[in-house]
């Protein structure tokens, strides 16, 4: 335990005075629970109660007294996309605050990183040893912990697994929003706790209007504890304001099935924001993007001339680049000026908005609870309004018309309720609970050791893991939009067209992208062929996937977001070019840096670092070190290879490269994105990572150390296969990723005294079954790791190889030597 200290007289910190310190008030007495007891399972608060504020400063909290029983990362799921920024927002002006008292104890602050669609930063994964808080969607953090992370390299997938399945604290925020989603995160918290990991993990679940029976999965772990508000919490004249907080509640008189609704609505609303104060907010939610974005248009065009305060949209289906404008001005100039918001469901989890009159279309019951939240939240305002608007008025053709996403039975039960009530308070509202949705896909144990296969199969497809992540269309494929020249709508793109910016990636639905692209062509970069291959609504479009589209294509609005509308697109300015060599999966651009760097060397130094992440990493009981430093020492021992060393040298002149031949590399001084001969291998496919495998193998070393060696680019795993349309000279009976039979490496030092002999490279162990001369096929072995370790522990251990590896280059890049 570390005693800190809060004035120069010395006297003790506690919880509640770390907790005032960082948040600026004192906290609930549920919040101090939170802070000095184990964590709970289940937290069954409110909405508006300070939740995320009561988990993250009490994770700070327990990383600043080295609690033992608290992951080093936090992982903040979220079930909506649009807003997660207000989230990551305040918990990095909670780090700030707490800065100082983490240094005054010598420990390095946290960091938090965000994980959504078109935002991915990815630097966390290089520090496994650090405390980081990592806030993302739950199609972000969920497809990664299903090792199928979406809008990321697959090579990548294997990394992130590990990272967000050992050693983690999942936070799951408004779980009743998730869908199939909550499931998943049930049965994943069941597979870490019997399939074993690094490290502790645990999971909290957070929601004030979940039926519980939700988390009876099959697998579900024991739920040993739940932490609801109790009667000291509502004695505290603050949080009691907020539970009583009065919301008159009111059945607005609009047919939302006529023409005219949009623009009703509109005139409506405006009369109604006009009698209140200067400085009120006004939120009007409804179901559909569509129809937002006609109330919105609507409005917009009244006011076209007065303009006498902001109007804004607010819906998930806006590019990065546009997003953070309306996200700034939703959480700073809204809340100072007041305004009018028009939203879709992107409110309903993590928006902090105290609206003074709150316009409702019908909606699941608790959807409807999250809404009724973002008004009068503080409880400050006597003259806070809910209107509510009937979907199911009308006849059967209507109803089923009006009432996607949602379902009509539960429509039905939401209006059975608002028909009795006045109001709409916490107090109010909280005995009422939905009945249980009815989940189809539920993943088991089998489905997740067989997702640890990253090997994409034949045709080159993956499973597809989104019907586990979320609902139907919910599901996201990521869009951007080019101009090239081309003589017909089916000329594919030029290979070496520009990669997509963060800013320019707009989510899309699957549903109605493939609605969109029915009659239309996309594009998707094509990893096994290296090409750009057509894509359409009807013949393959899926969730996860980048798809670009010709400008004049369509289908967004800087000011609307996505339509789905033909017409002219929006291109990113200024896009940056990144080359796509033909053996883009088989060179990596870390291979190509700002010098050469001699093999040994490079081995040596990532031997070296991964003896820094086991001093670092002591507190994960069970690794096993050595194989982990002999992996490091190895990983590059196939780079000795002929043909990639002549790769490493093809920029050079002749005498230049006849005087390098005289050491063997691992890394060139070729600028990869520049240079046309960077990555040329007259190997097609080559992956040195596989040449050093096997030839651990022939020199009889542990499997474990093999297939660390072989997984440090996240391209050779479980599998060894030739590639399509990969060939060898004639006579050569066996070859895979461009290593053939008979191919010998010759001898090489490898530091810390470790020399590679002169080896002949076998691949019997490519075949299934006992091969007389190789023994045991690489896919057995394979397995029996898999098995022996589970799938998380053996992810980690790749990563931790992985880690090493680039950290030595980082270091080697930077330095003078």
């Amino acid at each position: 335990m570390i005693t800190l200290t809060t004035n120069d007289l010395g006297s003790p910190m506690n919880y509640e005075t770390f907790f005032q310190t960082v948040t600026k008030h004192a906290p609930y007495s549920y919040q101090k629970k939170i802070g000095s007891k184990p964590w709970p399972d289940l937290l069954d608060i409110p909405t508006g109660l300070g939740k995320t504020a009561a988990v993250t400063v009490a994770w700070l909290w327990k990383r600043l007294q080295e609690d033992a029983d608290t992951p080093r990362r936090l992982i903040y799921c979220l079930p909506m996309r649009v807003l997660v920024e207000q989230t990551h927002e305040n918990v990095l002006g909670w780090i700030e605050q707490a800065t100082p008292i983490f240094q005054d104890t010598g420990k390095i602050p946290p960091r938090a990183f965000l994980l959504m669609g078109g935002e991915v930063e990815d630097d966390w994964q290089l520090q496994p040893e650090q405390d980081v808080i990592l806030i993302g969607t739950q199609d972000m953090l969920l497809s990664r912990a299903l090792n199928r992370g979406y809008a990321m390299s697959r090579a990548m997938w294997p990394c992130h697994f590990a990272l967000v399945n050992n050693d983690c604290l999942w936070v799951l925020d408004e779980t009743q929003l998730m869908g199939a989603g909550l499931a998943t995160t049930v049965q994943l918290q069941g597979f870490r706790n019997s399939l074993k990991v690094f490290g502790p993990t645990h999971t909290l679940w957070m929601s004030a209007t979940l039926n519980h029976n939700a988390m009876n999965t099959v697998d579900a772990p024991p739920m040993a504890s739940r932490l609801s508000l109790e009667k000291e919490d509502l004695e505290s004249p603050p949080l009691r304001r907020r539970i009583e907080a009065p919301k008159r509640l009111f059945h607005l008189d609009l047919d939302p099935a006529g023409k005219d609704y949009p623009a009703r609505l509109a005139e409506l609303v405006l009369e109604k924001h006009r009698n209140l104060s200067e400085t009120a907010i006004s939120l009007v939610v409804l179901n559909q993007v569509e129809r937002a974005q006609k109330v919105f248009k609507r409005i917009r065009n009244i006011l076209a001339k007065e303009m006498p305060f902001p109007v804004l949209l607010v819906h998930g289906r806006f590019r990065p680049a546009e997003r953070r404008e309306t996200t700034r001005r939703l959480l700073h100039e809204i809340p100072r000026s007041g305004g009018i918001v028009i939203a879709t469901q992107t409110v309903e989890a993590g928006v902090d908005l105290d609206a003074t009159l709150l316009v409702t279309e019908l909606a699941p019951w608790s959807s409807l609870v999250q809404r009724f939240g973002r008004c009068n939240r503080k409880g400050e305002h006597e003259d806070a309004m809910v209107f509510w608007i009937d979907l199911l008025s009308g006849d059967e053709k209507a109803q089923k018309k009006l009432a996607p996403p949602y379902d009509l039975d539960d429509l039905a039960f939401s209006r059975r309720h608002l028909q009795e009530l006045n109001g709409v308070s916490p107090q109010e509202v909280s005995s009422i609970t939905a009945p249980l949705g009815e989940v189809f896909h539920v993943i088991r144990r089998k489905d997740l050791v067989e997702l640890f296969d990253t090997t994409p199969d034949l045709t080159g497809a993956d499973v597809d893991v989104s019907r586990f992540i979320r609902e139907g269309d919910d599901n996201d494929v990521q869009i951007f939009w080019r101009s090239w020249e081309r003589s017909g709508v089916d000329e594919p793109p030029p290979p070496d067209l520009p990669a997509p910016e963060r800013d320019e990636l707009c989510a899309v639905p699957v549903g109605p992208a493939r609605r969109f692209l029915k009659n239309k062509t996309a594009w998707r970069w094509d990893f096994v062929d290296r090409e750009w291959s057509a894509a359409r609504g009807d013949t393959g479009i899926f969730p996860g996937m980048v798809l670009l589209l010709p400008e004049e294509t369509g289908g967004y609005d800087p000011e609307l977001g996505w339509t789905g509308k033909t017409g002219k697109g929006i291109p990113l300015a200024l896009p940056q070019r990144i080359s796509r060599s033909e053996d883009a999966d088989a060179v990596d651009a870390a291979t190509f840096s700002k010098r050469f760097i001699p093999l040994r060397q490079h081995c040596e130094d990532t031997a070296r670092h991964a003896a820094v992440l086991e001093t670092a990493l002591a507190h994960l009981a069970g690794i096993p070190w050595e194989e982990i430093w002999y992996a490091a020492l190895w990983h590059d021992a196939g780079k000795a290879h002929e043909s990639f060393q002549e790769m490493l040298l093809a920029h050079l002149d002749e005498p230049e490269r006849q005087k390098r031949r005289k050491t063997l590399w691992a890394k060139s001084d070729c600028d990869y994105f520049r240079n046309p001969y960077c990555g040329r291998n007259r190997r097609r496919y080559f992956r040195h990572e596989l040449a050093s495998a096997i030839a651990l193998l022939e020199n009889e070393a542990d499997d474990l150390v093999a297939y660390l060696v072989a997984c440090h680019h996240g391209k050779v795993r479980l599998s060894i296969r030739s590639q399509a349309g990969e060939t060898a000279a004639k006579g050569v009976i066996r070859y895979a990723r461009g290593v053939w039979e008979g191919d010998e490496l010759p001898a090489c030092e490898l530091g810390g005294g470790e020399i590679m002999p002169r080896t002949r490279l076998r691949l019997g162990y490519m075949e299934m079954g006992l091969n007389p001369e190789t023994g045991k096929s690489w896919l057995e072995r394979a397995l029996a790791l898999r098995d022996r370790f589970g799938p998380f522990r053996l992810a980690f251990l790749e990563t931790l190889v992985r880690i090493a590896d680039w950290r030595a280059t980082i270091e080697e890049e930077r330095d003078d030597r």
